[in-house]
């Protein structure tokens, strides 16, 4: 089998799509001409030339004019390879080895391609070869939180039925290969947007549609950015290194406020969605009357995902699995009843249910805490609710 055929169907999809070509000048050569290069280099693309030198070593070459120009030092010795007929070998401390899509990879890395995202997704690699390198998950967490499947599921949090059919249609959004293949789960405070959104995370990371999730907030975009385009370029970078890390789902909390109803921020997550990078993002329902988006760009690559009000009987399914998850459970009993009358007085708490119960649910348990008592009534709950300042106690 020759080194091109060795490339899967889709991985051939996917770069020409990329308008990358796929060559093979000799047996035991592959070239792809026009990859994707990333920032700080002479050139936005370059042709590459991977050769096999036998029991898994293998060289790499890139175009003789191009080279890194960047900051980053030990980047830059990689390309004082020699010149030969066109070509620059390029000169890592270490000889590459493995399989092909292992050598590819490392040739991706070196250039910082966005095509990595690409090869991880179709290549075959070794398990001990997936982990992340630890430059890319330090820039991650520049923008974000870096979180794993055990660290998503914290609270521990089982989906109502409702929830279950709302994580199946982000999954199913996320997981396709054409738009819209973006989810975009509306609702109020409280209503449950972040945990729909948790939820859905981890379904896809057991999916193996990506591995590692990286939680950004918009006010953090924004934070400190005085000028929009200051705010619009932090929100490019924060996309663009989720692209080079290849591996990562993008959850995007306050979709909106990091928009900012920039046309260029909204290009950019655009443009991200096409390079293939997998998103889900939360937003106020307010702002979105009607399924308004902010530039035409978006309306085709995200799904509106609503985050409907839950029926009282899944938010009375919440309240129990979190009262027998409560720190301060067992120090004391509670009554039947009190449950119901949180659900019915959380109409009084700001936002919305099931937010609006737990809230509620909370102060109840961490007053009775506080003030020692081995038994919670629905006394308690109306005490908790006129303490807050409710207009009336039916």
């Amino acid at each position: 089998m020759t080194l091109k055929e060795k490339i899967n169907d889709q991985l051939v999809k996917a770069l020409d799509a990329h308008q990358v070509q796929v060559l093979e000048p000799h047996a035991q050569m592959l070239q792809l001409n026009g990859v994707l290069a990333g920032p700080n280099f002479t050139k936005p693309r370059t042709n590459m030339l991977w050769c096999d030198r036998g029991r898994g070593v293998w060289e790499v070459f890139v175009d003789e004019d191009f080279y890194y120009i960047g900051p980053d030092a030990d980047r830059r010795k990689l390309f004082c390879g020699v010149r030969q007929s066109r070509w620059l070998a390029l000169a890592p401390d270490e000889p590459i080895a493995g399989n092909l899509d292992r050598a590819v990879m490392s040739g991706l890395e070196f250039i910082d391609s966005p095509l990595q995202h690409v090869w991880r997704k179709y290549g075959d690699f070794h398990e001990d070869h997936l982990s992340p390198p630890r430059a890319t998950q330090k820039r991650l967490e520049t923008f974000g939180r870096v979180l794993s499947v055990d660290q998503l599921r914290l609270p521990p949090t089982r989906a109502t039925p409702a929830q279950a059919q709302g994580v199946a249609c982000v999954v199913e959004t996320v997981a396709r290969h054409g738009s819209p293949n973006c989810a975009l789960i509306l609702g109020g405070a409280g209503s449950g947007k972040s945990t729909l959104a948790r939820l859905a995370a981890v379904r896809l990371l057991e999916l193996g549609v990506e591995r590692r999730v990286l939680l950004i907030h918009g006010a953090a975009v924004c934070c400190g950015m005085i000028f929009p385009p200051q705010r619009d370029e932090r929100l490019g970078k924060a996309l663009e290194a989720a692209l080079h890390a290849g591996d990562v789902l993008v959850v995007l909390e306050q979709f909106d406020l990091a928009l900012g109803q920039s046309r260029v921020a909204a290009n950019l997550v655009a443009d991200a969605l096409d390079a293939g990078l997998k998103m889900i993002v939360i937003a106020d329902e307010a702002g979105w009357n009607d399924g308004a988006m902010p530039c035409e760009e978006l309306r085709r690559r995200l799904q509106l995902i609503p985050s409907r009000p839950l029926p009282s009987e899944e938010v009375g399914m919440i309240l129990r699995q979190r009262l027998g998850e409560h720190p301060f459970a067992d120090r004391f009993e509670t009554t039947p009843e009190t449950l119901a009358t949180i659900l019915k007085q959380a109409n009084w708490m700001p936002g919305e249910n099931p937010g609006a119960a737990l809230g509620l649910l909370e102060a109840v348990l961490t007053r009775a805490a506080l003030d020692d008592q081995t038994l919670i009534s629905p006394d308690d709950v109306y005490h908790a609710v006129e303490l807050y300042g409710a207009p009336e106690i039916d």
